[in-house]
């Protein structure tokens, strides 16, 4: 049996026992079968309405929180399928999966897809979290650019000087 937490909106963490190769779904039905009615409702996918600063923001925070899956869980993932070890690339990629659905559950996006505009008000806050979602791989790639040449100018540098 794998262990799983499944965190609620409001905090409160659920550690559920289900078989091997669970999905995130399958979790989150079993604990919402287990818990009381007045607790069901914290764990509704609907993302409670936030105003366009406060989305921008949340954005950011998910941007960051996926960064940190993909270099926590995913890139390892990879590694372990490319040295052979294909138990631990399966484990990996199911902690991504389930942190990903903890993300959203804990900071939901407002308008989810290009197909959920209805309007100027969505299309506004679908840009601004799309922008803010982005942010942090923008600042990689800067800052790994930015790295780069700064250490080929250095490398450039001293082999004039030699």
């Amino acid at each position: 049996m794998a262990q799983f937490n499944v965190t609620a909106p409001t905090g409160k963490v659920y550690t559920v026992n289900a078989p091997e190769g669970a999905t995130q779904s399958d979790v989150l039905q079993y604990v919402q079968q287990q818990i009381g009615q007045t607790e069901r409702s914290e764990l509704d996918i609907g993302a409670p309405k936030k105003g366009l600063i406060d989305s921008f923001t949340s954005s950011v925070g998910r941007g960051i929180d996926r960064a940190a899956i993909t270099l926590g869980d995913e890139l390892p993932a990879l590694v372990g399928s490319a040295l052979g070890q294909d138990e631990y690339a399966k484990r990996q990629l199911e902690e991504a999966e389930l942190a990903r659905a903890n993300l959203e559950a804990l900071n939901p996006t407002q308008v989810k897809s290009y197909k959920d505009i209805g309007g100027v008000g969505d299309f506004v806050t679908y840009a601004a979290e799309s922008i803010g979602e982005n942010i942090p791989n923008i600042l990689g790639i800067a800052s790994g650019t930015g790295v780069a040449a700064f250490g080929a100018r250095k490398l450039a540098g001293s082999a004039i000087k030699k």
